[in-house]
């Protein structure tokens, strides 16, 4: 018997003398050797021609297609999902709705209650009844649900305030008894916020562009003198003012609800002083920190104007003296 070690799986196996000189297929891998010529057993093949067909894969080499075989259809299948697939719906949304909900924030902040609620409901319907895997558009929908109850609460209270008279609503009654007077005012300061907050203006600036503008006020300080001659009532706030984008159409900057643009830097602190005389509330005194600028209208320079100012002294002239 002949001795011969497969060079390609290194199986060793045994031929007829007679097969010296020829060739013999490996029974292990299937790989035609060369059987070498004489009679040692130990002698190796010298060479070995690989046979294509005729024999069978071993178990080693079928374990080794198939893994490479699930290998490749894994990397097929991922392919096939990054690129057939559409983006998850999560991953899709958390932008417009983590900016809806900074929006809605915003708006409660500066009193706009009513467009807050709808940007919280507008998170609350574009999530719907999902079942949401991520941690973060969870705490924004509840987050959504807290602030719109809170907003809703806020628009009844309002509601309620609005039907409290004003200062001018009875003036003989206030020519009577100054403390009647006195509390109406305080009143009105109570809800001199929201009050500005829920009287918008709509104006052309000065590339005829329409906006919106909305005021904010905040650090709102009062005092009432029932011993001065006359009764006095001082008022003083930080006010400031935050517009729309331009729009072509009046009725387009009017229907906006976006007033996210910071108008000044810094917010003006505004002063009033309010006395009663035959029964009525009247500006006594008024001033402002804000610092004279120029503009140019109709291609004159106008000084020391403030396009907004004057409109919020109106609000400020209706709220707390019906005009």
């Amino acid at each position: 018997m002949i001795a011969v070690k497969c060079v390609v799986c290194g199986e060793s196996f045994q031929v007829e003398d007679d097969q010296a000189g020829g060739s013999e297929i490996c029974p292990a891998c299937g790989a035609l050797n060369d059987v070498p010529r004489g009679e040692s057993d130990s002698i190796t093949a010298l060479a070995v021609h690989p046979l294509t067909v005729h024999s069978p894969p071993t178990e080693r080499a079928l374990v080794f297609w198939w893994r490479a075989a699930a290998v490749a259809l894994v990397a097929a299948f991922a392919v096939g999902i990054f690129f057939l697939l559409p983006p998850d719906w999560e991953q899709q949304h958390v932008q417009s709705l983590s900016d809806a909900v900074n929006r809605a924030d915003g708006m409660m902040s500066s009193g706009d209650y009513s467009s807050a609620a709808q940007q919280y409901q507008f998170v609350l319907d574009t999530v719907g009844n999902r079942q949401l895997q991520s941690a973060f558009l969870r705490a924004l929908v509840d987050h959504s649900r807290a602030g719109e109850t809170d907003a809703k609460a806020r628009i009844a209270q309002l509601a309620v305030a609005a039907t409290i008279p004003s200062a001018t609503t009875n003036p003989t009654a206030a020519a009577q008894d100054p403390n009647v007077a006195i509390a109406q005012l305080q009143k009105a300061a109570e809800n001199f916020q929201q009050f500005v907050s829920q009287h918008p203006f709509v104006y052309q600036d000065e590339q005829g562009a329409w906006r919106k503008r909305r005021f904010v006020v905040a650090d709102m300080q009062s005092n009432a003198d029932l011993k001065a001659d006359p009764p006095r009532f001082d008022l003083q706030y930080e006010c400031d003012s935050r517009v729309s984008g331009p729009f072509n159409d009046k009725a387009d900057a009017d229907a906006c609800t976006d007033m996210s643009n910071l108008e000044r830097e810094t917010a003006v602190h505004c002063s009033s002083t309010f006395e009663l005389r035959d029964g009525v509330w009247q500006v006594a005194d008024r001033s402002n920190d804000l610092a004279p600028i120029d503009l140019i209208r109709n291609g004159l320079v106008v000084h020391g104007v403030d396009p907004a100012l004057p409109e919020m002294r109106e609000l400020e002239d209706e709220a707390f003296l019906g005009k």
